[in-house]
């Protein structure tokens, strides 16, 4: 994890470092990303460096604290936008995640961390996990009438919904130029959640 003081640098030049991280991680596996490099683009000291980070775990968990933080901010609008349909909330999760792999430079930070052989995949999706406080968060937003379960059931469903989500998201890289048929494949998951935990007749 980063340090405190790299989390109370000057706005310009947190980006700057992120940014020198984020170019290292899109130009080769996570195990041959190297530290000078990412001190020379970011034009900071070593010393400096290892006042911010540990090391280049630290580094990784930076970026992916920031792609988590934007998906909270991205989920919680789409749930309230969705007026707390929790289905529609992930269909416009996944929309957004194909739009951003569409990008070459996600494409590529993605490519290389999930064909590192060197690195736990289940290390990067446990960066990923929304933590407890979020959670809350999102549950109040979530409209519970339209959902066959109690509420001492949210979470086991979640955890549901969000697996679900994230395989469907490794399909948008998988099958690349058809976009399209990874989006098939994860509406007739989403259909066969719906048919399991959403309440009959609440639209008519």
């Amino acid at each position: 994890m980063a340090s405190s003081t790299f989390n109370h640098l000057p706005p310009e030049k947190k980006k700057r470092i992120m940014n020198a991280i984020m170019h290292e991680l899109m130009r080769v596996p996570f195990s041959e990303i190297s530290i000078n490099k990412i001190i020379h683009e970011a034009n900071i000291s070593r010393g400096s460096f290892y006042q911010y980070f540990n090391d280049k775990y630290d580094c990784l968990e930076s970026v992916m604290n920031h792609f988590k933080l934007k998906l909270n901010e991205k989920l919680l609008t789409s749930l309230k936008e969705n007026k707390g349909d929790i289905f529609d909330m992930t269909e416009s999760l996944f929309d957004a995640a194909a739009a951003l792999l569409n990008k070459k430079e996600t494409r590529l930070l993605y490519e290389n961390l999930i064909n590192d052989t060197k690195l736990n995949r289940d290390y990067i999706q446990q960066l990923l996990i929304h933590d407890k406080n979020f959670r809350n968060l999102l549950w109040n937003e979530i409209d519970m009438t339209k959902l066959k379960i109690q509420e001492d059931e949210l979470e086991t469903f979640l955890e549901i919904l969000f697996a679900v989500a994230i395989s469907s998201v490794r399909d948008i890289f998988f099958y690349r130029d058809d976009s399209q048929a990874a989006k098939d494949k994860f509406l007739k998951k989403l259909a066969l959640l719906k048919k399991s935990y959403e309440r009959e007749g609440i639209y008519a």
